[in-house]
């Protein structure tokens, strides 16, 4: 209750005038307390229908807005349930679902789909297009709320939030789960179906649509109750004393508040008139009552205090007269000495003050208390200076008390207390001051001082941790060592638990461990852990209880860091258990090298016992095949060292002789003098043997046995320097198998392993026992005749191995024949390096193989010109076919009876920048001996079947492309694959390709060869036997072959008109073509009368070809062009491209000496 200024003014002064009694205050009281009760319960029946007002327009408020949702977002109840259903909803069916239900709810805005939390439909789909796609995780405010519905499974009302197509809304997002396959199996999360409406049409507790009565205001965002929020309204509401009712959402809760909009009322007591009328007469009473008991009061007040002014006279007086007699007596009677002294003079003293400070020559006229002191206090101030200091504050305070200098009688200056007290004697201010000797105490806090200094330079000097917690377990006192430890200072640390310095769980065990000294009230000991540095130190403590009368008021601590002792321990057990455990062996001796401790292992390996070996030297292991030399090195090594490693031979108990490795070192005293010597040793007796068969592998063939490369150079190198030093000359064999390969593929790499075998075998007995045998690798051997005939003997040997080396080979029932190629580099004419030899020798060997194959040559440097020339070739012939430098030509193939061109033979040529135009003859087996002939082949055949897909897409047509297929490429295993391949990549047809092989390629491997034909055959593509006729023939296999063409050699085509032998060869095989139903070309026709010869054009389907240098198209007209030897017209099909088109026409061209000229224009 409040009473207003006014009011409260015109009460106090109607009260002022009122007679001062007790009547009249009760009566007044009394009155006024029945007023204020009447008007208080008036003001609080007001108060209450205002709460009722508002609470009845809250709980409507409420009901709408509880309404209002469940109508809104119940709607997508159904929806939900389908889609758990179904797990899934196709887009129209949602559609035509939303808007049924946005068509009940106009403050719904849209409806989203999300499965896996990402909305992939909405309606209306105009004006929310940004939130297709949209993924709640990269919106935290949404991804919360969705979180929490799928983690409760139930919808979840968020909001408001702001939507990323603009707006601010409410959104209920209701989790989708669809309903488990198996019984076993748990529902899956589908989903998110949210529905998003309006907040401000839907609620509108903030608007107009509010009563007129109150204010009303909505929190709890993302149902959060009382916790969220606001969500509508405004803030202040809930700061004004509202009525609060719950309003229930999905996921949770909202709360609304309401207040009167102009506030609640204040309805003060006063203001009831109940109060008014009461108080009139409560105003009534007093003034009558206190009127008459105020005229009593008067004369009794009157009387009382003349009575007591009179006895308080008396007493004064007597109290005086007493008091200055008991100071006079306690002045001249104190122990201490004590004076007078008014303004700055002493002018009076008693007896002790005499006798202390001797008797001064101005006390009777009064003289300065500085006059007792020295001039000079221990601070440094003057002593008179300072005694009027302190008086002052003694007049200001009343009293002082401080410390000071005073000097006897005898002159000594001795510590005193002085106190000072302010009185009054005599009407004068006066001072009295006591002089109290204090310089036992001051020596005694001296030497308690100097103690305790003592003690904290003990304490903050020690090594170990020195602290003191209370029974709360804070902090009261620590050395340095602590700070050091923790990394604080003591203030950081003091009043404070361990846990504000430490971990929790060392806190947690340091604590307990207090808790159990405290318990037991005795010093107890512990090992107690810390984490220093991120490291763990052990800390051996002792812990005493502080008792103070039978109290505990704390412990007091100290620990000691034991840290490295525990890892010296820890050493020691492992130390010992690695020596019982080790299996190296372990040897003690003393400094007379007498043996003082073995470990299992070495009993295990000597075979003798401890007690066997004790107080022996170390000779009772030895073998006596260690060379004294080592024995010596060793002690050398310990003197000036201390360590010595190396290997010994011992002997066992058993007298069995092995090698160890041993390691010694010296162990030392402080002085540096040796005291023990300890050996580790290993029995290496089978590393030994491993290094054996290291080395034998690491220098020899794993398969022949054979020195390999390496040991080659190795002892080539060392036969090479002492044929420098002896002046004598060396042989090298290079020798390579012929045809090798033929048989590793043919009959497998067993077979070939084991010819290798007894081809080494045959090469050994083929040699001197002096001279080197190695292996190389594949099929390549070298020899090295290290006699001094060597050079003369190269010749003979090598005839030798060339002999045994073709003999007949008996492995598993096969009878092999291989021959070799040699070549021969010898010293110092062809080298003089390890290099060189070889490089020459392997350069003569193939020249040998150029010269056909299982013969002798001897270097010479025309081969290393024609090896360098061929290494050049080769290098340049990767650079060719790398940067397309290479050409492919087209041989022009004609009917012999219509002159008309019915094919083209592609061959590759290599025009090199700097040598010009090199032949096939010189390229082609450098590419088939690098590896290069399968990227090459692939290559043409590649630019052939281009060149017919340009030709066709000229117009020209029935022009059949030949391309030659080596040997490797018919043995390669993707050869059907590539040429399928490069038909379909150029949309030529297979037929258009016709791929040619030699007879001698095909009959290397029959069956292999009529398989891999016949593959390329089912392809649709045309087969020719090249060069028929020069080559090893065999009828039976041709008559197997899937070919359709044979084309004679040109060696029996140019000598036609002269040679019968070569008219009835050709004459021969166009009759057997025939009589197999196979086509037939003459390659070579190159005059007219070759192209006029009776036996070609009697026969309707042979062709012939006449050679060209070049068929390629010109980019402005397409003809043939080229090189012929003379004229013939033949009819080439061709394109004219001209301004008016294209079209198709035949050309009549005539072949001249340097060109084929057209020599007509299309239809003509």
């Amino acid at each position: 209750m409040a009473i207003s200024k006014h009011q409260f003014h015109t009460i106090s002064t109607f009260l002022g005038l009122l007679p001062s009694s007790w009547s009249s205050v009760l009566t007044f009281v009394l009155a006024l307390a029945v007023s204020a009760v009447g008007g208080h319960l008036d003001a609080e029946r007001q108060a209450s229908e205002e709460r009722n007002r508002v609470l009845s327009e809250l709980a409507l408020a409420r009901a709408r807005v509880e309404g209002v949702l469940k109508a809104t977002f119940n709607s997508t109840d159904g929806l939900v349930h389908l889609i758990s259903l179904q797990g899934g909803i196709p887009p129209s069916l949602f559609v035509e679902m939303a808007h049924l239900a946005i068509g009940k709810n106009p403050h719904v805005r849209n409806i989203t789909v999300a499965p896996d939390d990402q909305v992939s439909m909405v309606y209306p789909l105009a004006g929310n297009e940004k939130a297709l796609g949209m993924r709640f995780a990269d919106y935290p405010e949404q991804y919360r709320t969705v979180r929490q519905a799928r983690e409760r499974e139930t919808p979840i009302l968020a909001g408001p939030v702001q939507l990323v197509q603009g707006g601010r809304a409410l959104i209920q997002h209701s989790p989708v789960f669809t309903p488990p396959r198996h019984l076993r199996d748990t529902s899956r999360y589908w989903g998110t179906v949210s529905i998003v409406a309006n907040i401000d049409q839907l609620l509108g507790v903030g608007s107009e649509r509010q009563p007129d009565a109150v204010r009303l205001a909505i929190r709890g965002k993302d149902a959060q109750g009382e916790r969220g929020a606001l969500v509508d309204g405004e803030e202040e509401v809930f700061a004004l004393a509202p009525l609060l009712m719950d309003i229930q959402v999905p996921g949770g809760k909202w709360q609304m508040a309401a207040v009167p909009r102009q506030g609640w009322q204040t309805r003060l007591f006063y203001s009831s008139p109940y109060f008014h009328l009461g108080l009139a007469i409560s105003l009534l009473l007093t003034l009558l009552t206190g009127l008459r008991a105020r005229h009593n009061h008067q004369l009794h007040e009157r009387n009382t205090a003349l009575e007591a002014e009179v006895a308080e006279r008396q007493k004064v007086e007597e109290a005086l007269r007493e008091e200055e007699e008991r100071f006079r007596t306690l002045f001249d009677q104190s122990p201490d000495p004590s004076s007078i002294i008014e303004g700055h003079l002493m002018v009076k003293a008693n007896s002790a003050a005499r006798r202390v400070f001797g008797q001064h020559p101005g006390e009777n006229q009064g003289f300065h208390p500085a006059q007792l002191s020295p001039p000079y206090q221990p601070d440094g101030l003057l002593s008179q200076q300072k005694a009027e200091h302190m008086m002052t504050i003694a007049q200001a305070r009343g009293s002082h008390r401080f410390e000071w200098i005073h000097l006897r009688g005898d002159g000594t200056p001795f510590f005193t207390e002085v106190t000072l007290i302010a009185v009054t004697m005599r009407g004068k201010p006066t001072i009295h001051a006591v002089v109290h000797d204090i310089s036992e105490r001051k020596q005694a806090e001296e030497a308690l001082q100097t103690s305790r200094n003592l003690l904290q330079a003990i304490i903050e000097s020690a090594g170990a941790l020195i602290y003191v917690f209370d029974r709360d377990e804070r902090l009261l006192m620590c050395n340095q060592q602590f700070e050091r430890t923790f990394s604080r200072s003591r203030q950081q640390m003091i009043g404070q638990r361990r846990h504000a310095f430490m971990h929790t769980h060392t806190a947690d065990e340091h604590e307990a461990n207090d808790r159990k000294v405290m318990a037991a009230r005795q010093r107890v000991s512990f090992e107690e852990r810390t984490q220093e540095n991120g490291q763990e130190r052990i800390y051996l403590t002792v812990k005493c209880p502080i008792i103070d009368h039978s109290e505990i008021r704390g412990i007091v601590g100290i620990s000691t860091d034991i840290t490295e002792r525990k890892q010296t321990e820890e050493s020691l057990r492992l130390y010992a258990n690695i020596f019982e455990q080790t299996t190296e062996a372990i040897l003690v001796t003393d400094q007379n090298n007498r043996i003082v401790q073995v470990n299992p292992a070495l009993e295990q390996i000597t075979g003798y016992s401890f007690a066997e070996l004790r107080g022996h030297t170390p000779n009772i292991l030895a073998s006596g095949q260690t060379p004294e030399v080592t024995y010596r090195a060793l002690w050398t090594a310990l003197t000036d060292t201390g360590h010595w490693q190396g290997e010994l031979w011992d002997k066992r108990k058993d007298g069995v002789i092995y090698p160890k490795w041993t390691n010694i070192s010296t162990i030392r005293d402080a002085s540096g003098q040796p005291i023990y010597y300890l050996a580790l040793f290993t029995d290496i007796t089978e590393r030994k043997h491993a290094e054996e068969r290291i080395h034998h592998l690491a220098h020899h063939d794993k398969l022949t046995g054979l020195s390999n490369r390496h040991s080659l150079q190795e002892r080539l190198g060392q036969v090479l320097a002492s044929a420098q030093y002896a002046d004598t000359r060396l042989a090298v064999m290079f020798i390579d198998l012929d045809r090798f390969k033929i048989i590793n593929d043919t009959l497998g790499h067993h077979i070939g392993d084991q010819l290798l075998v007894e081809v080494a075998a045959r090469l050994h007995r083929s040699v001197h026992a002096s001279d080197i045998v190695a292996r190389l690798g594949g099929d390549e051997f070298v020899v090295v005749l290290t006699s001094d005939t060597a050079a003369h003997d190269a010749l003979p040997i090598g005839c030798q191995i060339l002999s045994t080396l073709a003999c007949p080979y008996d492995i598993e029932g096969n009878t092999l024949h291989s021959t070799p190629s040699i070549g021969i580099s010898l010293y110092p004419e062809d080298g003089d390096s390890v290099e060189a030899l070889m490089k020459t020798a392997d350069t003569a060997m193939y020249h040998a193989k150029a010269q056909g194959r299982n013969n002798i040559q001897f270097f010479t440097a025309d081969m290393n010109a024609a090896a360098a020339e061929r290494m050049e070739l080769e290098r340049d012939l990767h650079h060719a076919l790398a940067e397309q430098q290479l050409q492919v030509h087209y041989q022009l193939q004609v009917h012999a009876n219509s002159g008309q061109a019915c094919g083209v033979e592609a061959l590759v040529r290599w025009p090199h920048p700097t040598r010009g135009m090199v032949p096939p003859l010189k390229f082609i087996p450098i590419a088939e001996e690098s590896g290069l002939i399968e990227p090459l082949g692939a290559w043409v055949l590649e630019q052939a079947c281009q060149q017919v897909a340009h030709w066709q897409a000229q117009g020209i047509y029935g022009v059949r492309m030949a391309v030659n297929l080596s040997a490797h490429q018919l043995r390669s295993a993707s050869l059907v694959d590539t040429v399928s391949q490069a038909i379909r990549r150029h949309g030529i047809q297979a037929g258009d390709l016709e791929l040619e092989i030699t007879e001698s390629v095909v009959m290397k491997d029959p069956e292999a060869a009529i398989q891999k034909l016949q593959a390329l055959r089912d392809l649709g593509v045309s087969l020719a036997i090249d060069d028929f006729g020069t080559g090893y023939s065999s009828l039976a296999y041709l008559k197997l072959l899937p070919v359709d063409l044979l084309k004679i050699d040109r060696s029996f085509v140019k000598d036609i008109e002269t040679d019968k032998n070569d008219a009835a060869i050709c004459a021969s095989i166009l009759a057997l073509a025939h009589s197999l139903g196979l086509k037939v070309v003459a390659e070579g026709v190159e005059t007219a009368a070759q192209c006029d010869f009776p036996f070609i054009l009697r026969i309707r389907r042979t062709k012939y070809q006449c050679f060209f240098r070049v068929l390629r198209l010109n980019k402005q007209r397409n003809q043939f062009c080229g090189t012929i030897s003379d004229n013939h017209i033949f009819r080439l099909r061709s394109r004219i491209r001209g301004n008016t088109g294209a079209k198709s026409c035949i050309l009549p061209v005539r072949i001249r000496s340097d060109r084929i000229q057209i020599i007509g224009q299309c239809g003509t």
